[in-house]
C-alpha cells in the first residue's frame, strides 16, 4: 500500500507542470513578488543554483484581505516552509516577508551548528495580526544563517515580496573539507613556526655569551 502511494505522488509530481519563478535581484538579495506563477502553484525552486524551496502553499488573486504588496498575486497557506537542501554548503545571511493574516503568523528560523552538525531552531518571530505586516531576520543578530524558515498560523495567511539575502553579501558557507583544509593549514604554519623558533633559540644564546 505504501509503494503505490509513493508511486501514485511520483507520476503526480512528473506530470505536474513546473512552476517558473521569477525573481527580482539586487545583488545578492533575491525578492519573489509571486507574479511569474500560475495561480494553484504549490511549490516551486527559490534561486536556482542554491537549492532553495518554497512549499506548503498555493499561489491565489490577492484580496482585501490578502492584498498584493506588488502585483496581483500572493503566496497562501497555513504552513509555508522556505527550506535550502544543500545546509552543510548554504545559508543566506537574512530573510524576510510581508504577511496578511487575520490570526498571528509566526516565522520560525532554522541555522546550521557546525559544532553539533546539524540544524537547529535559532528564533521565532511573530506578528501580530492584521495587514501588511512585517517579519524580518538578520543572521547578524542571532549569529546564525538561514537554513530553513517555516511560517504557521492557526488560519490562513498570505507572504508577498517574499526576500531572502542581503545585496553585498553572498550566500554559503564553507564546505566541512574546506574548513578542514584551513585548519589544517594553520597547524601546519604553527608546527612551522615553532620549528624555526627552536633552531634560532641556541643561536641567540650562544651570540649573547660571546
Amino acid at each position: 500500500m505504501r509503494l503505490l502511494f509513493v508511486v501514485a505522488a511520483a507520476l503526480a509530481l512528473a506530470t505536474a507542470p513546473p512552476a517558473a519563478a521569477v525573481q527580482i535581484p539586487n545583488g545578492f538579495e533575491i525578492t519573489e513578488n509571486f507574479e511569474a506563477l500560475p495561480l494553484g502553484a504549490a511549490s516551486f525552486d527559490f534561486v536556482s543554483g542554491y537549492l532553495g524551496t518554497l512549499s506548503g502553499g498555493a499561489i491565489i488573486t490577492a484580496t482585501p484581505e490578502f492584498p498584493a504588496l506588488s502585483g496581483t498575486q500572493v503566496y497562501a497557506g497555513t504552513t509555508l516552509i522556505f527550506n535550502i537542501v544543500n545546509k552543510v554548503d548554504f545559508d543566506w545571511p537574512a530573510i524576510g516577508a510581508t504577511i496578511s493574516g487575520a490570526a498571528p503568523v509566526a516565522m520560525t528560523v532554522y541555522g546550521f551548528d557546525y559544532n553539533l552538525f546539524s540544524e537547529i531552531e535559532v528564533v521565532t518571530l511573530t506578528t501580530l495580526g492584521g495587514v501588511n505586516e512585517s517579519l524580518f531576520y538578520l543572521a547578524q543578530t542571532y549569529n546564525y544563517g538561514v537554513s530553513r524558515a517555516v511560517f504557521t498560523s492557526s488560519q490562513a495567511f498570505a507572504i508577498d515580496d517574499f526576500i531572502v539575502g542581503l545585496p553585498n553579501v553572498s550566500p554559503g558557507i564553507p564546505e566541512p573539507a574546506s574548513w578542514l583544509t584551513l585548519l589544517l593549514g594553520f597547524a601546519l604554519t604553527g608546527a612551522a613556526l615553532r620549528r624555526c623558533h627552536g633552531q634560532a633559540a641556541p643561536l641567540l644564546l650562544s651570540t649573547k655569551g660571546n
